[in-house]
């Protein structure tokens, strides 16, 4: 059984709710943004910018909601028609109060925020391409001059004119241009508006139509993950071959990067990357390189770290299958295995866990400002019965302090442990709660839903029915006038359920 199911069985559960009243959510939300994904497309509508009239005129309240009526009329508009039981199952999710009114905003988003790597991927490296001088921003007018229309695949297949593609582009990156520019978010924005208009199947449409719009085949600039990956399975052959017996792959990278490392600033530019992968036997192509830098470069400062980048070598090392590449990312680079210690040990302390590490925070912060420093973190994680080592405690303090200014959110920090839930997974909550009475619930009223007899310790009898309905009651002790809401469910479905997980995505904790 996946994650997902567990996540969604427990909940239904411990609340005791009928499970024929509910589908699996994520899969159904999927099928129906699927759906007007589909039908967007095959009308011929590139990108939700195409639909900026009729998307401004759904009447909406002064909350920014909408009302089921006006949202069907409004899909019936833009060709998009969604059955009774569909339109339903929206309300049903995102109206737990029953007042036939949902967030017209996130319902636009679920369409526009599920990019895959590849096409985020052949976005970044556009824009690279166009942002000649690494400011970060370029002129809308360049664009719409760089703008080559000839090559999108509408105008290849003859379903459009090279002059109403080009038409569309201007007036959808002047409408997010600022001031006659136009950032790196911008031109991601303007794709994501693409993106909603694109089902998972278009995924090459997607890409070659920004390969060919910008020229990036004859510049040999795009790179597609694929290649970078076997770029990487090079690089790390490499380092493996030079690593000896009693060391690890991380250990032997760190060492041919501190060769190059002449004023030992613990980083590497790119003259020194390449540099260190000559000296490794590693000969790439200039832009094969400069690929493999930016991959590693996730924060784009034009650096890499020497300390993240032998770490990840090492965890790639580390019982890992060699015949399976693993995608590097920025979240790669967390301390995943200290997270990991971390988040067992509060399991192993149950609900009150991870909100007890919140509260413990919050009471050391002086200042109010959610950032605290070494010495109070160091102190926090101590006190709250975490034992980690010197060595452990500094990489994951270097990794949370974003912007090396000696202190850590906590905030960001406790993020990192809990996970944040994705839209689809925040629909499955809005789904429970709806289902449990929605709007603001006396806290009594939750209580007496909580079903201890459908809770994995009293199952399993690790605990017994007071002792879980006492560190049920426990998390609530610092709720205001003992009424939830949506947002102090949500909130306990977070505290309550840490578990280890895979850091590069935003997965629901399977304990929960």
């Amino acid at each position: 059984m996946c994650i997902r199911d567990r996540y969604q069985r427990r909940v239904h559960g411990i609340f005791q709710i009928n499970k024929t009243q509910l589908m699996d959510w994520h899969n159904k939300l999927n099928v129906i943004t699927e759906k007007i994904k589909s039908q967007l497309t095959s009308k011929g509508i590139d990108s939700l910018a195409s639909l900026i009239k009729p998307i401004q005129e759904v009447p909406l309240n002064q909350e920014g909601k909408v009302q089921q009526e006006d949202l069907e009329k409004f899909l019936s508009r833009i060709g998009v028609f969604l059955t009774t039981q569909e339109l339903r199952s929206v309300f049903d999710t995102y109206d737990p109060n029953h007042l036939g009114l949902i967030p017209f905003k996130d319902f636009i988003d679920i369409l526009r925020e599920d990019m895959n790597e590849a096409r985020i991927n052949v976005v970044k490296q556009a824009f690279q391409l166009l942002d000649e001088e690494g400011k970060g921003v370029v002129p809308l007018d360049m664009l719409k001059k760089r703008f080559c229309s000839s090559g999108h695949p509408r105008v290849r297949n003859r379903e459009k004119s090279p002059e109403i593609v080009q038409k569309e582009f201007e007036e959808a990156i002047s409408q997010i241009a600022e001031q006659g520019m136009v950032s790196e978010a911008n031109f991601n924005e303007f794709y994501k508006d693409i993106n909603a208009t694109l089902p998972a199947g278009k995924d090459t449409f997607f890409v070659e139509m920004v390969m060919r719009t910008w020229n990036l085949l004859k510049t040999s600039m795009y790179t597609t993950p694929q290649y970078l990956d076997k770029l990487e399975t090079i690089l790390y052959e490499k380092i493996r071959q030079r690593t000896q017996s009693k060391e690890d792959e991380g250990k032997a990278l760190m060492k041919a990067m501190r060769f190059v490392d002449d004023k030992n600033t613990g980083t590497l530019t790119l003259p020194q990357f390449t540099k260190m992968l000559i000296n490794v036997g590693c000969v790439l192509k200039p832009e094969d390189a400069k690929a493999l830098f930016d991959r590693f470069d996730t924060d784009e400062c034009g650096k890499l770290c020497c300390d993240q980048l032998a770490n990840y070598f090492a965890l790639k090392g580390a019982g890992k299958n060699p015949n399976v590449p693993v995608k590097f990312k920025v979240e790669a680079l967390a301390p995943k295995q200290v997270l990991e210690k971390i988040l067992k040990s509060l399991l192993e302390r149950g609900s009150y866990g991870i909100r007890g590490l919140s509260l413990l925070f919050r009471k050391i912060d002086a200042h109010g400002n959610r950032k605290i420093n070494r010495h109070d973190f160091s102190w926090a994680m101590k006190e709250n019965g975490h034992s980690i080592s010197e060595l452990e405690f500094d990489r994951l303090f270097k990794y949370f302090d974003r912007n090396n200014e000696g202190l850590v959110d906590y905030e960001d920090f406790m993020k990192g442990v809990r996970g944040e839930l994705s839209p689809k997974r925040k629909a499955l909550v809005y789904e429970i709660f709806n289902k449990l009475g929605g709007g603001k619930m006396p806290l009594d009223m939750l209580l007496s839903l909580y079903n201890v007899d459908k809770q994995p310790k009293f199952i399993s009898g690790e605990m017994k029915r007071k002792e879980i309905l006492e560190e049920f009651h426990a998390q609530w002790a610092s709720l205001k006038g003992n009424i939830v809401g949506i947002n102090e469910f949500e909130d306990c479905l977070l505290y309550t359920s840490p578990s280890p997980r895979d850091l590069s995505t935003s997965r629901m904790p399977s304990s929960a």
